[in-house]
């Protein structure tokens, strides 16, 4: 096409500007020096280069959705896969054999963490209740940087009884879904743990129950002086 700055130089703003100038010249090219079979010519490669570009444009905005809806995705299993790897080192490392826990599950063993730091100590315990009877317990952990995979192992001691180890979780909270009915407190001790290496154990967490017309609550709840749990067998 000519050289004048008639048509724009990019290809994806030429079709509106021919398919204007088609208007004018197709009903009576001879007005313009043309004959119709040029602007018929020039009609027909116009339409070609409209329909493809609807259709390209079509299908960048598909790509630009499935794109997204892939990435998003891919963070849902990202999260949801870190959440259970977590959940299977938890189990394992509390199994009898945990490598032929991994090898079963299909991931590697986590790396021994060598000569790096010990997780840190769990701090601040606080507990909820809720209408069931399930008892949750939080705690916060300024763990050192560059250490992940971090699990941690609840004691539990019930009525004033030393704590013994009851289960691992793989996140800052335990839920006690097993305390027994009637019981006046139970006491927590929570330490956490990487690879072989062991944190310091939290300062013993007591929680006191009492009852009213709305039934079981909380009465009283917060921590003591460190203490040292018994061993104990880990809850599957």
């Amino acid at each position: 096409m000519s050289t004048r700055p008639v048509f724009p130089p990019a290809n994806s703003a030429l079709p509106p500007v021919v398919t204007e100038l088609v208007v004018r010249w197709l009903p009576s090219p001879e007005d313009f020096g043309l004959d119709s079979t040029r602007v018929a010519a020039i009609k027909a490669a116009n339409d070609i280069a409209t329909a493809a570009l609807l259709d390209m444009v079509a299908k960048r905005a598909a790509a630009e959705t499935s794109t997204s809806v892939f990435n998003n995705a891919c963070k849902t299993v990202r999260q949801l896969g870190g959440a259970a790897v977590r959940t299977i080192d938890a189990f394992a490392i509390s199994s009898s054999n945990p490598a032929e826990i991994w090898d079963l599950a299909g991931i590697p063993a986590p790396k021994a963490p060598g000569t790096g730091p010990s997780p840190a100590q769990p701090t601040n315990l606080v507990a909820t209740l809720d209408s069931l009877g399930q008892l949750t317990i939080k705690w916060k952990a300024s763990n050192p940087r560059g250490i992940s995979g971090i699990i941690y192992q609840v004691y539990r001691g019930l009525n004033g009884a030393t704590p013994t180890a009851l289960d691992v979780v793989g996140e800052k909270l335990f839920v006690d879904a097993t305390v027994p009915v009637g019981t006046q407190s139970v006491t927590y001790i929570v330490r956490g743990k990487h690879g072989q290496r062991s944190g310091p154990l939290s300062s013993e967490f007591t929680v006191r129950f009492g009852t009213g017309g709305g039934g079981l609550f909380i009465a009283s709840q917060g921590e003591g002086a460190p203490a040292t749990p018994t061993t104990g067998k880990l809850a599957a």
